[in-house]
């Protein structure tokens, strides 16, 4: 059974970790590279042999209309109404008018009390709950309101933590 919200979600994980780590002020410099052995020295008998650069590809620019914010910062672009789970860390966050909000949490909650609280408090905030499903570790929770959509992916995690990642999008 094909399951597109997964697929969906799984972009916008991916969208997000990307342009978290490129946009990053803390993201480390690459270091640089080592000292010229010199004109006419012999590459190491082991040494790979040189390799031709790749061709460049596209720059990962951030959208001239995203904000970001990093870890332990408030969420940037959520929307009143969706619900923050308080005993949870921020871990960063994009915002873009056209393309929509996500929020990447960690707590040391349980993830089925965490679904239980998103399930109940997106009720009493006026979202319509579309879909609630529980595999394993794993929840999901979509609701709809005024014409948008929010996704809420509750997973734990093996060191006892649970991830909660929320998008916001205009409804499709």
């Amino acid at each position: 059974m094909r399951r597109p919200w997964r697929r969906l979600l799984a972009a916008a994980a991916i969208s997000w970790l990307a342009a978290s780590v490129a946009c990053s002020p803390d993201t480390p410099s690459p270091p640089p590279p080592p000292p010229d052995a010199g004109a006419g020295a012999e590459p190491a008998p082991d040494a790979p042999p040189d390799l031709p650069a790749p061709p460049p590809g596209p720059a990962l620019e951030p959208k001239p209309d995203a904000r970001f914010s990093g870890k332990e910062q408030p969420p940037a672009g959520l929307p009143d109404d969706v619900p923050l789970y308080a005993p949870a860390t921020p871990l960063g966050s994009m915002a873009s008018p056209s393309r929509g909000t996500i929020v990447n949490l960690q707590t040391s909650d349980a993830s089925a009390a965490v679904f239980d609280w998103y399930r109940d408090e997106l009720g009493q905030r006026g979202w319509i709950l579309d879909k609630q499903t529980a595999a394993g570790t794993q929840h999901l929770l979509t609701a709809t309101k005024q014409g948008r959509k929010v996704s809420i992916l509750i997973r734990s995690l093996v060191q006892g933590s649970t991830m909660i990642l929320i998008t916001v999008s205009q409804e499709s």
